[in-house]
C-alpha cells in the first residue's frame, strides 16, 4: 500500500517513465532478486605444441628470406640459420 501511495505521488512529480522506476528501485530496492543466466562453460583450448627446433629454424630462415629488403646481418643470419639447420 505504501508503496502504491509513493508511486502516485512521484508520478505527479516525475514525467519520465524510466526515472520514476530509477526512484522506486532506489526507495524500495528491486524486489525481484537479480537474475543470474546460466553460466556457460567454455572448456579452455588446449595449449598448440610449441614447434621443434627444426621446424622453428625453418620458419626464421623462410622470413629472412621473405623480407624485401635484406640488411647484410639479414643474410648473415640466415647464413647461420642454415648451417645449424644442417646440424640439427
Amino acid at each position: 500500500m505504501v508503496r502504491l501511495i509513493v508511486y502516485i505521488f512521484l508520478w505527479v512529480f516525475i514525467d519520465d517513465n524510466k526515472r520514476l522506476k530509477r526512484g522506486m528501485d532506489v526507495l524500495f530496492g528491486n524486489d525481484k532478486p537479480n537474475e543470474v543466466k546460466d553460466a556457460v562453460v567454455v572448456p579452455n583450448p588446449k595449449p598448440t605444441p610449441i614447434n621443434d627446433k627444426r621446424a622453428e629454424i625453418i620458419d626464421a630462415i623462410n622470413y629472412l628470406k621473405n623480407k624485401p629488403t635484406k640488411t647484410k646481418s639479414d643474410r648473415d643470419k640466415i647464413q647461420m640459420l642454415e648451417v645449424v639447420l644442417k646440424s640439427v
